[in-house]
């Protein structure tokens, strides 16, 4: 799988997955992202976006989830991430 280095991100993204109201950023293990990056992105990709999540290899990192008008942030590391 390719890597490349997102700006916006600040780390290395494999890949995004989108569905109807959810977005996953897939980075290689150990990495990490900005979270106003993730979510300008996300939002950019669909503005209906409604819960970003953050995989660093096969683990969950983060969870940003919209309320309303505003994004919170929910710490989930080492938790194993099954995509649908």
């Amino acid at each position: 799988m390719d890597i490349m280095h997102s700006k916006k991100l600040c780390c290395s993204l494999l890949k995004i997955v989108c569905s109807s109201e959810i977005i996953e950023f897939y980075f290689p293990k150990d990495e990490c992202c900005d979270m106003s990056g993730a979510i300008e992105i996300a939002e950019y990709i669909n503005p209906k976006v409604k819960l970003i999540v953050t995989i660093s290899g096969d683990k969950i990192d983060t969870c940003y989830k919209k309320n309303k008008k505003t994004w919170s942030a929910h710490c989930l590391r080492r938790t194993k991430w099954i995509s649908k």
